[in-house]
């Protein structure tokens, strides 16, 4: 096996913008986020600009480019005839073209003349505009897979598309306004050429998910193997908390395999190390028996509650990262079941701090609610962050995942299906109170609406946290989020794959493996980049080590802490059986609202109410007898 230093850096595809100095920087803003989301290198042109119209001839022309955005303001500026003839290619298809936020100002005769007829005007729709949305009609291979979802918007103004009814078009999006439809985005084909049409819709924020979605489908239908995509789909459920032992309050072993042949999943089990060593024959030998359906990660170290928090000293958050992996060694051990490097964070996520040591530690990835990791850190926008996957916070991998009774569950999935992002599920056992099959409506969505869904392990799917696309014949750029990763050759030829992931190097690489073999790489501009050829159908694995390996040999694994065992006892009686009556289940709302400190004073609380009562009531009781009985009668009774 050869590897090399890369040698050219790959090159990014173009998409041109050209815009009009009317336009709000919002459509910019837009266009710009979803370029960099598929990787597409943006070159922006103003009609205002000296030499623009040769400019844009020439940078129609050049082979790099593979997708037009015009803003609606724009078009008439430019000369159609010159501009359709620098789209043409005479291999392949020509380039596709976008006219963007199209609007009631454009002349009908210049919007018909760009769509060959097809396009008759675009009119402003009747306000009120409440409780509007898109229906993504279509079709396919611009859709993919949000083909019959329904996309919510927060509109303040829109404009509909006035279709000519003989002439050939397709409807991509439609516009539902109450019990009204109305053509939103379209597409003209004429001559081998694919127009796009986007009518202007003014949502309440700037950034909302409904203006970037278009755009979105466009530039990955444009740039198809050239945009950032991903070669599999993979999917997964968690469920946190539960040790080995059947069942686990609503959670039978047994029967949620039963239900993973039968719909088709993997359920991975965020295992609390404080409970390594004692787990159950029978539960331990099911699943060492099913690793095609069962798995096992790290949910934190003894879950008491405050665990990971920020406020905790930073030296603390280190050695129960080193306890947890020196019990999950000591498990794996006693059970002989593996584990994987993927840490759950118990109830609140960790500080990036935290994730550092992670990092530091040799874990592969945390997956949690949030991949936002502090509300402090958190610099949220009206836009969800599209990419599930983040190395924002100390060059450590950290990925979004959903709970298992997520709303609106389809259009969930086949978001993060057209994203290419992988779908993780979580839930409790209590969950499974309706029935072990509960989760079965879930991967059936899934299953339905990515038929290519693949279920497996946290682990499995950490090794695949990377993200491609084709720059040369043969040839694929790699965006890696992980320090292991399996890269994988589906095609039918070899691939010289370049290999690149931010890297702040700390701690310090200390080699990169392939295959078993160290190899040369090279660390630049926080960036580090190696290149690795992979044989087709084949697989190559690529390892990231770090200096400072984990020796969790000296680490104390009991459970010294009163006040841990106390709280696992809680947890092990709120779960196996008070979660079974109506009653334990109001308690265990009640565990959930409040704090742990007003839990513990809470039960010290009624323990002394509950003592107190006793008190009183034995009081009573021989005041009654006192009074039932003279001392003179009782001595008679004693004598008897």
């Amino acid at each position: 096996m050869l590897l090399v230093w890369p040698c050219n850096a790959a090159t990014a595809a173009d998409l041109i913008f050209v815009h009009a100095p009317a336009d709000s920087p919002s459509m910019r803003h837009r266009v710009e986020l979803a370029a960099e989301f598929y990787g597409l290198r943006m070159n922006v042109l103003s009609i205002s600009a000296h030499g623009f119209q040769a400019h844009l001839q020439q940078v129609l022309r050049d082979q790099k480019t593979v997708a037009a955005v015009v803003s609606g303001n724009a078009v008439f500026a430019l000369n159609r005839h010159e501009v359709l003839a620098a789209l043409k290619r005479r291999q392949g298809r020509n380039i596709p073209l976008l006219l963007l936020d199209v609007n009631e100002a454009m002349e009908q005769e210049l919007l018909r003349d760009w769509s060959a007829g097809t396009i008759e005007a675009c009119k402003v729709l009747p306000t009120p505009l409440r409780q509007s949305s898109y229906a993504i009609v279509g079709p396919g291979s611009v859709v993919r897979q949000l083909a019959g979802q329904e996309l919510p918007l927060n509109t303040r103004k829109a404009c509909g598309l006035v279709l000519d009814t003989q002439a050939d078009s397709q409807v991509i999006l439609q516009l539902h306004v109450g019990h009204s439809e109305y053509p939103a985005f379209a597409r003209a084909i004429f001559n081998r050429q694919e127009i796009f049409f986007l009518a202007n819709v003014e949502s309440v924020g700037d950034l909302d998910a409904s203006r970037v979605v278009p755009l979105l489908m466009f530039i990955r239908y444009a740039a198809g193997e050239q945009a950032w995509h991903s070669f599999h789909r993979f999917a997964n459920l968690t469920i946190d908390d539960p040790w080995l032992t059947e069942p686990y309050g609503h959670l039978s072993f047994v029967g949620l395999l039963n239900e993973m042949r039968k719909a088709n999943f993997h359920t991975t089990i965020a295992f609390i190390p404080w409970n390594f060593d004692r787990s159950q024959p029978d539960v331990m030998s099911l699943i060492r028996n099913s690793p095609e359906r069962f798995s096992i990660a790290i949910h934190g170290n003894n879950h008491d509650g405050q665990e990971f928090e920020d406020e905790r000293p930073l030296r603390t958050h280190e050695t129960n990262i080193q306890q947890a992996l020196a019990r999950m060694a000591k498990f794996s051990s006693l059970t002989g079941l593996p584990y994987d490097s993927v840490m759950v964070f118990p109830r609140k996520p960790a500080s990036p701090d935290v994730l550092a040591l992670l990092k530091k530690h040799h874990l592969r990835a945390t997956v949690n609610a949030g991949n936002f990791v502090s509300p402090a850190s958190n610099p949220e926008s009206s836009l969800p962050h599209l990419r599930s996957v983040t190395l924002r916070f100390a060059n450590f991998p950290s990925a979004r995942r959903y709970p298992a009774e997520t709303a609106r569950l389809r259009f969930l999935v086949a978001m993060n299906a057209f994203l290419d992002n992988p779908l993780l599920f979580y839930a409790h056992h209590d969950f499974f109170a309706k029935g072990i099959d509960s989760f079965n409506p879930v991967a059936q969505a899934v299953n339905e609406i990515e038929p290519t869904a693949v279920w497996q392990s946290l682990g499995h799917i950490v090794e695949h946290f990377y993200v491609v696309r084709l720059t040369h014949p043969g040839e694929y750029e790699v965006r890696a989020f992980s320090s292991v990763i399996c890269l994988d050759n589906p095609t039918d030829r070899s691939i010289m794959f370049t290999v690149k992931k931010e890297e702040n190097n700390v701690p310090r690489v200390r080699a990169v493996i392939v295959g078993g073999v160290p190899v040369p790489y090279r660390i630049a501009d926080g960036q580090l980049a190696l290149q690795v050829p992979v044989p087709r159908k084949g697989s190559r694995y690529v390892t990231v080590e770090y200096e400072g390996a984990s020796n969790g040999s000296a680490i104390d694994v009991s459970k010294s802490s009163i006040r841990v065992g106390f709280l696992r006892w809680m947890a092990d009686f709120r779960d196996l059986t008070l979660s079974r009556t109506k009653p334990g289940r109001v308690f265990i709302r009640l565990y959930y609202a409040i704090s742990e400190r007003e839990l513990i004073a809470t039960i010290l609380i009624l323990v002394l109410v509950a003592f107190s009562g006793w008190l009183l009531a034995r009081r009573r009781t021989r005041n009654i007898a006192r009074i039932s009985f003279p001392p003179s009668t009782r001595l008679k009774k004693t004598a008897n």
